[in-house]
């Protein structure tokens, strides 16, 4: 009988409507005011003219605007009530998203300075390995597999190694060693490329072998190699014109984030932090020191 009454529709309105009458219940009644204005700017309904042009690159119609202009209004009644209710209150989501606009408001306030080249310079200079330039090696290798040869892929390799010593114009490497899904010669790879395709150990491998000369085996992941490398350019800081746009890019972020620390620090000095139940350790400073207001972390 009560499985039957659940599906009567009588019973589910019913339901929403106790739902509804308790939803409204929560709302209140409005009340005469300013706090019940809503006021809707001219610069505002531009605005939302303009954020339709940009994204549908064309001007919108008068029935477009009356539609964005009721979805605002929709949105801030919504949005008024929401508030009213608390239902802000608790929401780890919204305390994440106003922590963000706050951040974000005072990171286009706080734009630092466009810098000169002598600011570019020093921070280059402070920051050298972000802005280091690899290793490049054009390089030929021979690839022996120690899974197929077993023990013997050393002595095989050094066999094939005094035969290149010896006549190397008259060996055809490409057919030399066991095959793998690499190409046998790599120009112009920077030290990250090769450490990539190779393994680290190979990469660094590659600064200690004269130019021009067969040596190994040198170790990777897949087996053992020879390796000829026939071109070297060794790591170095460029020069502030070849990297310009990107130490600017970098000094700057630098600088904002360093003023959105000093904004935090400034903030968190106003509070006094409570905790509801004492730490055995507390980070950074033990002692809080007391300020005018007082915040509850939840």
């Amino acid at each position: 009988m009560l499985k039957k009454l659940l599906h009567e529709p009588l019973i589910h309105f019913l339901f929403i409507g106790i739902v509804l009458f308790a939803l409204f219940g929560m709302v209140g009644e409005p009340e005469s005011g300013k706090g019940n204005r809503l006021v809707v700017t001219q610069a505002y309904v531009d605005r939302l003219v303009k954020t339709f042009q940009k994204r549908w690159n064309r001007m919108p119609g008068q029935v477009e605007v009356n539609h964005l202009v009721e979805g605002f209004i929709r949105e801030e009644i919504l949005y008024r009530e929401a508030l009213a209710m608390g239902l802000d209150k608790d929401d780890a989501v919204v305390r994440r998203r106003m922590a963000q606009k706050i951040e974000f408001l005072f990171k286009d306030i706080a734009t630092p300075p466009e810098p000169d080249d002598a600011q570019l310079q020093a921070y280059l200079k402070k920051h050298s390995e972000k802005f280091r330039r690899p290793a490049r090696y054009t390089f030929s290798h021979v690839y022996f597999n120690a899974d197929k040869r077993g023990a013997k892929v050393l002595d095989d390799a050094k066999q094939l190694l005094a035969r290149l010593k010896e006549s190397a114009h008259k060996i055809d490497v490409s057919a030399a060693g066991d095959a793998l899904m690499l190409d046998h010669h790599y120009p112009d790879f920077s030290q990250p490329e090769v450490a990539r395709l190779f393994g680290q150990q190979f990469s660094e491998k590659l600064s200690d072998i004269g130019l021009g000369q067969w040596a190994g085996p040198v170790d990777s992941p897949y087996g053992v190699h020879l390796v000829n490398v026939q071109q070297r350019t060794d790591t170095r800081l460029p020069e502030l014109a070849e990297v310009r746009d990107q130490v600017k890019r970098e000094y700057i972020f630098d600088r904002q984030r360093d003023a959105n620390e000093q904004f935090y620090s400034h903030l968190r000095k106003r509070y006094e932090v409570i905790f509801e139940q004492p730490l055995e350790e507390l980070p950074g400073n033990a002692q809080l020191e007391t300020r005018s207001q007082e915040v509850a972390l939840p």
